[in-house]
């Protein structure tokens, strides 16, 4: 039985519940339904879910200090990550600074590599990895972007189209901030305009909007 299957079972043959709440918030934050979102962040912390309720709260404002720490410390307790864990930091990689973000992802390499040849696995870690490198570059953190793009280099036979195009709009960004904004300006276009040519226009337009509120920062 592998790793994903075993994880069917014990969910009773079902998404759980902290899965199935993630993904309203992936699609909530897709959407740019900022209303869903507060509505999912009061009803995690009704049910004294702070970490999923972290996670709905930093698609639309930077969590707090003492929040941000809360997530770090709780990442740092665990001794092997998993699916939840990978999707907190994720969700709440805008709210951090520079040295949490290289600490997470070190904590990131060390406690996932066991799920990598698990494709929904390999996926968010490689999602976290680009949107580091995007956050790193928006401020200004070369050397630290520049070491997560060339460590998170899908090597294996398969084929992620969705993962393909973050990467590339990853190095656009980076191409941006560093190189020349002229070309990384132009490849952050092309990859967006991959996500409508294949039928993903929610898509396009949330990383539309996300790399134009970004740009606007540098500009700023």
């Amino acid at each position: 039985m592998t790793l994903a299957e075993y994880e069917h079972f014990i969910n009773n043959f079902s998404m759980d519940y902290k899965e199935e709440f993630l993904e309203d918030i992936i699609l909530a934050d897709i959407a740019d339904d900022v209303d869903k979102l507060h509505n999912l962040y009061l009803e995690a912390m009704e049910y004294d879910s702070k970490m999923l309720a972290y996670c709905a709260k930093s698609r639309y404002e930077i969590l707090t200090q003492m929040e941000a720490d809360d997530v770090v410390e709780y990442l740092y307790d665990v001794g092997e990550w998993g699916y939840f864990e990978l999707s907190i930091f994720y969700l709440t990689l805008d709210s951090f600074s520079e040295r949490e973000i290289m600490y997470l992802m070190k904590e990131l390499w060390g406690k996932s590599k066991h799920l990598y040849g698990v494709f929904k696995y390999r996926r968010r870690v490689l999602q976290s990895s680009y949107r580091a490198v995007v956050l790193l570059s928006s401020k200004g953190a070369r050397d630290s972007a520049r070491s997560i793009l060339q460590k998170s280099y899908p090597k294996d036979d398969f084929y992620d189209l969705y993962v393909e195009n973050l990467r590339n709009l990853a190095h656009g960004f980076y191409s941006y901030c560093f190189k020349d904004k002229i070309s990384g300006e132009k490849q952050i276009k092309n990859a967006i305009e991959v996500f409508g040519q294949v039928g993903y226009e929610d898509l396009a337009d949330y990383y539309q909007k996300r790399y134009q509120k970004l740009l606007g920062k540098l500009l700023t």
